[in-house]
């Protein structure tokens, strides 16, 4: 059978320890542990950090598609401001249609080559007589 003893304390002392706090001692190999392991735990902190934060967005600025008017769409704009500047509202009768007969002068000019800009009206209408009837031959010229 065992038997238990109980120790006898002074409760008149203050609590001291058995033995005084031990000292390691501190070599290379410990302080390499000490600061690879901070280092390692500074990387992965550093890249979590990276990972998560957002960068700021690059707008990529794409350029519209350059639209190429042909030669007709170009007249029908021409057209279109001239319409918008409101002659026939503003009783100018005669700039406004200066302005349409330049207008599809110049489209006979482009389109059809023939300097209509410096022929009369009779001239125009007999260029683009001739080249309708050569059409018809599928001649082009």
């Amino acid at each position: 059978m065992i038997k238990i003893r109980p120790l006898e304390i002074d409760t008149t002392k203050e609590i001291s320890d058995l033995k005084p706090p031990e000292r390691i001692p501190w070599g290379w190999f410990e302080y390499l542990v000490l600061f690879g392991g901070l280092a390692v735990v500074a990387l992965l902190g550093y890249l979590i950090y990276r990972r998560f934060t957002k960068k700021p967005v690059e707008e990529k600025i794409v350029p519209e598609p350059i639209k190429i008017l042909t030669n007709f769409e170009k007249a029908l704009e021409k057209l279109n401001e001239v319409e918008k500047k409101e002659y026939i509202l503003n009783l100018k009768h005669k700039e406004h249609f200066s302005e349409v007969s330049d207008t599809v002068r110049w489209y006979f000019e482009v389109e059809y080559g023939f300097p209509s800009l410096e022929l009369t009206t009779r001239e125009t209408i007999s260029k683009l007589r001739k080249k309708r009837e050569l059409s018809r031959y599928n001649f082009r010229g």
